[in-house]
């Protein structure tokens, strides 16, 4: 493996806002609110829980993206579209333990809406291009 050398096939973008959380399972799970992603990509993101998920767990999660609403091709209008959470199934991929409490969980997204994957990417490379 060479250090320094991106491995990720999309761009990431730290960004904090909130999502909703559930395990997919074939009995009922409460939903856990989770406060913020930590950072979120075309392929992923990064969240922050008091659950420490095992991986291949496979979790819907329900993302606010603030900023991404005029990415979004339909015919409402970008106000509303902002609205419009970022659905998605994702694989939980690694879990870290925090020193105080909490974990870190990197999840793969395996499930999206085409039209919300596109506007993602779109959405992230225009920012990550203006930060650059």
């Amino acid at each position: 493996m060479m250090k320094g050398r991106e491995r990720r096939k999309f761009k990431r973008l730290s960004k904090t806002a909130s999502l909703k959380v559930q395990v997919l399972a074939y009995k009922d799970q409460p939903i856990q609110l989770v406060s913020f992603y930590k950072d979120l990509g075309g392929g992923g993101m990064l969240f922050e829980s008091e659950i420490p998920y095992e991986k291949g767990t496979l979790l819907k999660i329900q993302a606010m993206v603030p900023g991404w609403g005029g990415y979004i091709r339909n015919f409402k209008r970008t106000e509303e579209n902002e609205k419009h959470a970022l659905v998605t199934v994702g694989e939980v991929v690694r879990v870290e333990a925090f020193e105080d409490k909490g974990f870190e969980v990197g999840i793969h997204f395996v499930n999206i809406y085409e039209n919300d994957h596109r506007a993602l990417i779109e959405y992230i490379e225009s920012m990550t291009d203006e930060m650059e």
